[in-house]
């Protein structure tokens, strides 16, 4: 019987790794991020209307983001039936998808080692098994944007055929082979073709950033790649060369030659930006177009006005952050195999300084984080899954230091590895401490959640050991990578649930249905999207503001806080069936100006916060009397 190949063997140990990580207790958690319940919630009310063009979540329009996720969750919905798994399933097969991409990327442009350690260090990163577990468009983002660099990739460079003469096989030290001697981009039709359909996806899942940042990806790999070698320009009897070495230096020359106007021009050009702008309208397009017909433009105008322009000009919902934000995120969202970033970032420099046979792989991933990282940190809105789609570039950095290590051939000093285990195992003890402290403090009898950092010092600790005594590394590296495949595996798996249970303020809707089988739901100056989602229909949110009346409310802040509580009275008092959540704070305002029979119905606290929740309803006499813990006593 002939043996898998080293492809097939690889290909089965990843998506192993990939199921285990994103598949184990999936459905546990409920929804209780905000973009999670309004994603999956919206998604919900498309499918009940019948309706795959205009996001509704509450019964208004949500146009936060476009239609692809919406879309698969709908397709999940109709296999498997509403619920949680469903709603993150198509994050998490996205994930998967973006994890073989991964290993694909590496295998071409490094070798087949370097592809499998790329894909275990990103499927274990925090954010990106975060992202490939909930129910937003992040995951499906980033497997397009992949598709479109794995597109490109596959495009321009060939599988190697030179073998080894000794060992017969093909020889992984060489760097990757042009596909079309001289050209840097792909010159079959059909792979453009499809390396731009890849970004109309991504169009359609998050807007134009699936399109501007893999091109400028791309397009900043080729302004570097095409450059021609400089030319000596100064020479001894050049007093002209002099003059401008001394008013520009030479590193500022070196760095702006790749944005010379006519080379920059000719490289936009040489990416086909006609097949670009053509396959995007194509795929993306005609929903948008439809999206605005149906909404009268106000879907385009609320998604490109409020949540691109405004958020690339203003610090929405407090997301603020410094300026080396960015950087830092990655590092924290690529735990556990961040604690190699220091070793990752002089490797990566000399490799490209020196000219290595790997140098386009190293180039292409650089750039594939800086863009990222240099585009968002201009934005005033600061969130680290915006920086998502990078985290496969990290991931390929991190798969060709690895390899390296494992071949003794790593041209920083031999002790950074023994620096990074170290730094492993000191998270390790940052986990079990803080674990213990917030357990604790916050969440009463999850103190064993900090055991799950016995992991990374473990690890870490016995990674040193056997580092120091040169045992085989292979060995040490599964080791790790079992540990961190573990904690990974706990943290979303095991951890995030014995949290959800923390969270009581979901158990009002159920008071709620428990008394009336169709309730007519409002909340007062408070409301969590997971409540729409478990309670499967529209809550309307109080106070409703009359936009006419801005000005009139900013000059009299009494008279419009008085009208607001008469929008809730009236609410409570014109319907039996009506049901109100609101904080115990506002119900002692409200309580005053109630009818008699209006009272509470349950009480939960609000999750990590120090306020309690009510649900206000009319009185029942033969619920009251079975339940009269739960009557307020006037």
């Amino acid at each position: 019987m002939k043996a898998p190949s080293t492809f097939t063997w690889h290909l089965t140990v990843v998506v192993s790794l990939a199921a285990i990580l994103l598949l184990t207790n999936l459905g546990g958690p409920r929804l209780w991020d905000d973009d999670e319940s309004r994603n999956a919630g919206c998604a919900v009310e498309m499918l009940l209307r019948g309706d795959w063009i205009v996001p509704i979540f509450n019964a208004e329009l949500r146009a936060h983001k476009p239609v692809l996720t919406y879309w698969c969750m709908i397709v999940a919905y109709k296999l498997g039936g509403v619920n949680e798994f469903t709603a993150r399933l198509p994050s998490a097969i996205a994930a998967m998808g973006t994890l073989i991409l991964t290993y694909c990327i590496g295998r071409r442009l490094f070798n087949a080692r370097t592809g499998l350690w790329s894909a275990i260090a990103l499927g274990c990163s925090i954010t990106f098994c975060m992202t490939g577990r909930a129910a937003t468009p992040d995951s499906i983002l980033v497997f397009t944007c992949t598709l479109a660099i794995a597109l490109f990739v596959f495009g321009t460079f060939a599988r190697r055929t030179v073998t080894n003469t000794e060992t017969g096989e093909i020889d992984d030290q060489l760097g990757p082979l042009q596909r079309y001697k001289g050209h840097w981009f792909p010159q079959r039709t059909i792979l453009v073709v499809m390396l731009y359909a890849a970004m109309g996806l991504a169009v359609l899942a998050k807007g134009p950033v699936g399109l501007v940042l893999p091109t400028a990806v791309i397009g900043m790999f080729l302004l570097i790649q095409r450059l021609a070698p400089m030319k000596e320009d100064v020479d001894q009897d050049d007093e002209a060369g002099e003059i401008r070495q001394m008013m520009v230096p030479l590193w500022l020359q070196n760095a702006a030659r790749p944005f010379g106007p006519f080379h920059f021009l000719r490289t936009c050009w040489y990416m086909w930006p006609i097949t670009a702008i053509v396959m995007t309208l194509l795929i993306a397009g005609p929903w948008y177009a439809a999206v605005g017909l149906q909404t009268e433009g106000n879907f385009i105008s609320e998604f490109f006005g409020t949540h691109y322009l405004k958020r690339a000009t203003t610090a929405l919902e407090g997301h603020k952050g410094f300026p080396g934000f960015y950087p830092v995120m990655l590092i924290a969202g690529f735990f556990p195999f961040s604690v190699f970033a220091l070793p990752v970032v002089v490797e990566t420099w000399h490799r490209i300084a020196r000219k290595d046979p790997w140098q386009p792989g190293y180039l292409l991933a650089v750039c594939w984080i800086c863009v990222y990282i240099g585009i968002f940190s201009i934005a005033r809105t600061k969130l680290v899954n915006y920086i998502a789609p990078c985290f496969p570039a990290a991931a390929l950095l991190v798969g060709a230091f690895i390899d390296r290590w494992l071949a003794d051939k790593l041209l920083v000093a031999r002790w950074w590895p023994a620096v990074a285990f170290a730094a492993l195992a000191l998270v390790g003890v940052g986990m079990l401490i803080g674990g213990y402290a917030v357990g604790d403090k916050l969440l009463p009898g999850e103190q064993q959640l900090g055991l799950i950092g016995i992991l990374p010092i473990a690890a870490g600790l016995i990674a040193i050991g056997r580092n120091l005594f040169n045992f085989d590394r292979r060995w040490t590296a599964g080791f790790v990578t079992v540990c961190c495949v573990a904690m990974t595996t706990l943290v979303f798996a095991l951890a995030a649930q014995r949290v959800d249970a923390h969270r009581q303020d979901q158990q009002l809707v159920t008071a709620i249905f428990a008394r009336e089988a169709k309730p007519k739901l409002a909340s007062f100056r408070i409301l969590e999207p997971s409540w729409v989602y478990y309670a499967k229909q529209p809550i309307l949110e109080l106070p409703k503001v009359d936009p006419a009346a801005n000005q009139a409310t900013k000059q009299n802040q009494v008279f419009a806080k008085m009208n607001d509580n008469k929008q809730a009275v009236r609410f409570l008092s014109k319907d039996p069936a009506a049901y109100m959540i609101t904080t115990r704070e506002q119900f002692e305002v409200l309580q005053p100006h109630l009818p008699a029979d209006v009272t509470v119905i349950a009480e939960q606290p609000l999750f990590l916060k120090d306020k309690k929740l009510v649900v206000l309803g009319r009185q029942k006499a033969n619920v009251v009397a079975q339940t009269p813990a739960v009557k307020e006593k006037r």
